[in-house]
């Protein structure tokens, strides 16, 4: 789930940083997506996760560095230059950011179904490398395949469909810089389809960001 606090640092964070018009790559073809994209602008589920797959297209470049400052750094030079090279992102965000705002209305009818996400393996695609969510009804470890790094939680479900992540430790810089011993969020599953694509809801700094996870 690092990709959530990814997206949330290329809207929030501020840093100064200078990197060449070539560090981004895939600059034109997230633009294009982008622009795709307003076409559902009305829809904040399929919007959210779209708007996640396109920023994908560049910041999975974010992790060819070693600290999770330069990390940092390129991420809003990033913003910076899409901001000034692709309208369709400046438009983006001004749909985006009230939306983070506010809960994303529930599509779950019978809370019973929720049961299935306390434990199995489940996988999130995209981003800049596979993970694998391991539930385990009071443990949660989220394994990202090509670094090989991992984060432990541990998992207090409040009702059938919510529960508290409780961070315990992490290989990952750049969420270890994120996150502290003992950080709680919130976590709604908001809904369910095909008994396999579960698309959660977190709380983080007072903003609601959406994820898709398939049961394996």
């Amino acid at each position: 789930m690092i990709r959530l606090f990814i997206l949330a640092a290329i809207f929030i964070l501020t840093f100064q940083y200078s990197f060449s018009q070539n560090s981004f790559k895939d600059a034109d073809s997230t633009c294009t997506c982008l622009e795709s994209l307003l076409e559902v602008q009305n829809n904040k589920v399929d919007f959210s996760l779209g708007l996640e797959n396109c920023l994908s297209k560049s910041f999975r470049e974010a992790y060819k560095f070693s600290s999770s400052e330069m990390v940092d750094k390129y991420l809003v030079d990033l913003e910076n230059f899409l901001k000034s090279n692709c309208m369709a992102f400046n438009q983006c965000q001004m749909i985006i950011n009230p939306m983070y705002k506010q809960k994303t209305e529930s599509r779950i009818y019978n809370p019973e179904i929720c049961k299935m996400f306390k434990s199995g393996e489940f996988e999130e695609k995209g981003g800049s490398e596979k993970t694998t969510v391991s539930m385990m009804d009071s443990i949660q470890i989220v394994k990202f395949e090509k670094s090989g790094y991992y984060t432990k939680s541990k998992v207090i479900w409040t009702d059938d469909c919510t529960f508290k992540l409780v961070f315990i430790s992490s290989t990952n810089p750049y969420e270890k810089m994120m996150t502290k011993y003992g950080d709680t969020r919130e976590i709604r599953i908001i809904d369910i389809t095909g008994g396999k694509e579960i698309i959660l809801e977190t709380e983080f700094a007072e903003l609601y960001f959406l994820n898709k996870l398939t049961k394996l």
